[in-house]
């Protein structure tokens, strides 16, 4: 919602946020015989254990999200586009062997009996690429370097 409220745009009355997972990463500290979250150890735990003296780990965790699509939005109305507004939040990158890490992945996807679409069958905004279960199937973002 933050987003959109950024652009200018107003997310239409009614509509329901999409839940989507939220990668929430939980760091532990070993306390004598048990592991406790960060949050939960003492303030000398936590320089103890930014010291080194005691042992740490992390863990990621998931929590659900809300998002907002762009058709749930008045922006189309306000004449903004897909492409302008995503345009500066898709990252591009480059691979060396590009073909042959491409050969691999659909080499994977037919192990898997998945089918890799030549195109989206909707606007992905920033995300690469989605799968839809119903068709057992990957589309890639078509705006992606290799």
């Amino acid at each position: 919602y933050a987003y959109w409220e950024k652009q200018g745009v107003q997310v239409q009355k009614g509509e329901k946020g999409i839940k989507i997972f939220v990668p929430s990463p939980v760091t532990f500290i070993k306390r004598e015989t048990e592991w406790v979250t960060w949050k939960d150890a003492t303030k000398t735990e936590q320089k103890r254990a930014k010291e080194g003296a005691l042992p740490t780990r992390k863990a990621m965790y998931y929590k659900i999200g809300h998002v907002f699509e762009y058709t749930q939005t008045d922006a189309r109305e306000k004449g903004l586009e897909v492409s302008e507004l995503f345009a500066s939040y898709h990252r591009n990158g480059s691979i060396r062997e590009a073909e042959s890490f491409r050969r691999a992945l659909n080499g994977i996807a037919e192990t898997q009996d998945v089918k890799i679409l030549d195109r989206p069958l909707n606007e992905l905004g920033t995300a690469k690429g989605c799968f839809y279960p119903e068709l057992n199937a990957i589309a890639l973002n078509p705006r992606n370097s290799d």
